[in-house]
């Protein structure tokens, strides 16, 4: 099970209801289970980003670029070297961010800005847990439902199987033009439930 945090709101301590609530103060949260067999019981708390975060979500994200084995090394480079706690505030005031805390340390890190994905990373020591899935199913929750029906993301090449394993469908290729770099991307949405 998986403690999601109120937008805006951080989780320092909680304790469970008998009824599979959270509280905190005078913050309920509800526990979010998911359906899906493959995804372990317990993995962490989701919350908002906090300023704190700037320093472990980007090293986070030059670990996960670093690691791509799709991504030509000319492009790793360019945005390894653009990677940085400022530019990881900056997303933060830009769109929504959250991270997933797993024992105390930053292990995934995502942000929707309307109904776009914007950024979704998790940490190579804790791929294939469940984590990216929860965090975006997490993300999916945050589109506001009275304005979109969709959602969409530019994905890199390493990352389209896992869009598509979660309901995307590919809409064809885009090519970014970043740092001198072209980075190819695939272009994929998600229909939203009602």
């Amino acid at each position: 099970m998986i403690l999601v945090a109120a937008a805006g709101r951080s989780v320092i301590s909680a304790m469970s209801t008998p009824e599979g609530e959270w509280m905190r103060a005078d913050v309920k949260y509800t526990m979010v289970k998911s359906d899906k067999p493959s995804r372990p019981a317990d993995i962490g708390i989701i919350r908002q980003y906090q300023p704190e975060d700037a320093d472990p979500a980007s090293n986070l994200a030059r670990a996960c670029l670093m690691l791509d084995p799709l991504m030509p090394p000319a492009v790793k480079e360019v945005l390894i070297r653009a990677e940085s706690p400022a530019i990881m505030r900056e997303r933060a005031n830009l769109f929504y961010v959250a991270v997933c805390v797993v024992e105390g340390r930053i292990a995934g890190v995502a942000g929707v800005d309307m109904n776009e994905i914007r950024l979704l990373l998790v940490d190579p020591e804790h791929q294939h847990k469940g984590i990216g899935g929860l965090l975006l199913d997490h993300l999916e929750s945050m589109v506001p439902s009275g304005l979109f029906r969709d959602i969409f993301v530019y994905s890199t090449p390493s990352a389209v199987g896992f869009y598509r394993i979660h309901g995307y469908q590919a809409g064809g290729e885009h090519t970014f033009h970043v740092g001198g770099c072209n980075i190819p991307t695939t272009f994929m949405t998600k229909r939203l439930a009602s």
